[in-house]
Formats: C-alpha cells, structure tokens, sequence
C-alpha cells in the first residue's frame, strides 16, 4: 500500500506535462512506497514516445504549437499555477485555452476520419495526454487526469462561463428587485 501527497503529487504530475508539451506517449509513475510530490521525478517513466506518420504532421503541428503556448503561459503564472487554471482567473489563460480545445476537436476529427491504423494510434494516443498512470502492486493502473487534458479542460471552461452568466443574471435580478421596491 502506498500514499499519494494529493496537492503537491498532482501538481508537480501536472507540471511535468507542461514542461513536455510536444511529448505524445504514455507517462506512467512506478509505484513505492515512499512515492510523494517531492520525489515524483524519479519516479516517472516515459514510454512509448510516438513516431508520427508525415502524412499527419501538419494536423499535429498546430496542435502542439497551441498546447505550447498554453502550457508556457500556464507555466508564467507561477509555481502554484493550479488554481488560476482552475478558476481562469488570467483572461490570457482563457483565450489560449479554448484555442487549444478547438486544435484538439479539429485534429481527433480529422483522424476520425482517417482509415489507417497510424490515423488510429495516434488517435488512441492524444486520447492519453495529460493523463498520469499510476501503476499499483497489483499491477493496476489508476490514471489521474490533469486539468490541462483537452477534456477537462473545456469541461472547466464550460464551467466557468456558465458560473458566470448565473452570477450576471442574479445581479441584474436583485437590481430589478430593488427597483420594484421603490
């Protein structure tokens, strides 16, 4: 059985994709028992590094040249970057981010559409960035997604935006119930 520090082994599971934004394989961490944020490092194994088809370079190259841009502007707010990502607090951030979704969308598109099974490996694996793979005792793998996975990260800002549109109509609500009143 081992331990996992929450806070600080998501964070710095999560800094290392943003300091690997062209990286496009399997990132998995070797369980033990004295596994913590502070040692993560040693612990993580790059497998896999995928070789990509030319005839799908140019798709790809978009892609990652939006996730680096995120991820660099993610990586300038500061060491504790997660709960700007969280809240998009940073309207940069925010731009980008969505920028970045649409990159992704448009490229698993594109390969959906593709019949070869190099269309379809690097499909399976753009389904995997952004995920940390734990491997257990057992020989399980419990994957942690991070919040800059395409996924989540339009679930975030799905999120965020309709937070926001509550917020606005609440406030315009109370100003007409204050003005009924007088």
């Amino acid at each position: 059985v081992y331990r996992l520090s929450t806070n600080l082994f998501l964070h710095k599971a999560h800094e290392f994709w943003l300091r690997h934004p062209d990286y496009i394989g399997t990132v998995s961490i070797k369980a033990s028992p004295n596994l913590s944020g502070k040692n993560l490092h040693e612990h993580i194994v790059l497998e896999d590094h995928a070789q990509v088809n030319p005839e799908f370079d140019h798709i790809l190259q978009e892609f990652l040249r939006l996730r680096k841009q995120l991820f660099n502007s993610i990586l300038q707010v500061g060491e504790f970057h997660w709960d700007q990502i969280l809240s998009f607090e940073e309207e940069i951030l925010f731009e980008k981010a969505w920028r970045y979704i649409d990159s992704y969308q448009f490229l698993i598109e594109k390969l959906v559409d593709q019949e070869s099974e190099d269309a379809h490996e690097l499909l399976t694996r753009l389904r995997m960035i952004d995920l940390i793979g734990i491997n257990d005792s057992h020989r399980d793998t419990i994957y942690l997604m991070t919040p800059s996975h395409p996924l989540k990260l339009a679930w975030l800002l799905s999120y965020e935006e309709i937070g926001d549109t509550w917020i606005d109509k609440a406030g315009h609500m109370e100003a007409s119930h204050k003005e009924l009143e007088r």
